[in-house]
C-alpha cells in the first residue's frame, strides 16, 4: 500500500503536467511570430473558444438528458462546439480576424437560438455580459466605432433574448425547476469565466511588460556601451554628468572631472 501511494501521486502529477502542456499549446496556437498586441488577441480568442466549447458541450449533454423534445437544442449546441474548434483552427492558419469574428458572431447566434428554442428563463444569454467585457481585448487595434457597435448590439440582443422569448411562446420551454437552476448556473458561470479570462489576460500583460523592460534594458546597454572597447561611450558620459551635476548641486558640492589620453591607442583600435 505504501508503495502504491507514491506511484499514484506520480501518475497524477504526470497527468496534470500533460494537461497543463496541452492547455498552453492550445492557448498559444497561432502566436508564433506575432507582435505582443496580436499575441494577446490570439491567446484570448483561443481561451474563450476553448472554454466556450467545453461549456457548450456540457449544455448539449444536459439538453440531451432532458428528453426527446430537447434533442434539437442538444444537436445545435454540439454543432456550436465544432464551430468553436474551427476558431482555434483559424488562428492556427493565421486567419486571426476571421477567428475573432467567427467567435463573436457564432456566440451571438448560439445565445439567440437557445433562447428562441427554450426561452429566456434559462439565462444562457447572461454570457453576453462576459462577451461585452472581453470584446475590447479581442482586436489587435481597437476602433471605437467597431467597439461601440458591438456593445450596442450586445445590449439589444440581450434585451431581445430576455423579453422576446418568454416560456409560453417558445417551442420547447424548460421545466420550471430546470430553468431556475440553469439561470443560477449561467449567472455564476458568467461571473467566474469573466474573472478567469481577465486574470489570465493580466498574466499575459505582465509577461509582455517584463519582456518590454528586458528589451529596453538591452537597448539601453547597446546605446551606452562602445562595441569596440566594451567601455561606456560619450552618451553614457553625458548621462553620468547630468546625473552627478544634479545630485551635487543639491548638496552644493563640487564636481571634478578627470580626462585621460591613451598614447598609441591606434594599436588597441586595430
Amino acid at each position: 500500500m505504501s508503495c502504491d501511494k507514491p506511484a499514484r501521486k506520480g501518475n497524477r502529477g504526470s497527468r496534470m503536467k500533460i494537461t497543463g502542456e496541452l492547455f498552453m499549446s492550445i492557448w498559444n496556437l497561432g502566436t508564433r511570430g506575432a507582435t505582443p498586441a496580436l499575441r494577446r488577441q490570439i491567446q484570448l480568442t483561443n481561451l474563450v473558444a476553448l472554454a466556450a466549447a467545453w461549456f457548450v458541450a456540457l449544455y448539449a449533454a444536459i439538453y440531451a438528458r432532458l428528453g426527446q423534445a430537447f434533442l434539437a437544442v442538444a444537436w445545435f449546441c454540439a454543432a456550436c462546439c465544432i464551430n468553436y474548434v474551427l476558431v482555434l483552427l483559424l488562428n492556427h492558419w493565421r486567419r486571426h480576424a476571421w477567428a475573432r469574428n467567427q467567435l463573436i458572431y457564432s456566440t451571438w447566434t448560439l445565445f439567440i437560438v437557445v433562447a428562441g428554442l427554450t426561452g429566456g428563463d434559462s439565462g444562457m444569454h447572461v454570457y453576453f455580459f462576459s462577451l461585452m467585457a472581453l470584446i475590447a481585448f479581442l482586436a489587435e487595434h481597437l476602433r471605437i466605432g467597431w467597439y461601440v457597435f458591438q456593445c450596442v448590439a450586445i445590449g439589444v440582443l440581450f434585451t431581445l433574448c430576455q423579453l422576446a422569448f418568454p416560456s409560453s411562446a417558445v417551442p420547447t420551454p424548460l421545466p420550471e425547476r430546470w430553468s431556475h437552476a440553469l439561470f443560477v448556473a449561467n449567472a455564476i458561470g458568467a461571473m467566474m469565466s469573466t474573472g478567469l479570462f481577465l486574470f489570465l489576460f493580466r498574466v499575459s500583460l505582465d509577461q509582455s511588460e517584463r519582456e518590454l523592460i528586458t528589451h529596453n534594458a538591452y537597448l539601453q546597454g547597446l546605446s551606452n556601451i562602445d562595441p569596440l572597447t566594451d567601455l561606456p561611450n560619450r552618451r553614457a558620459l553625458d548621462v553620468a554628468l547630468h546625473r552627478e551635476w544634479g545630485r551635487l548641486s543639491r548638496r552644493e558640492w563640487t564636481l571634478t572631472v578627470m580626462m585621460c589620453d591613451i598614447d598609441f591607442f591606434k594599436k588597441y583600435n586595430d
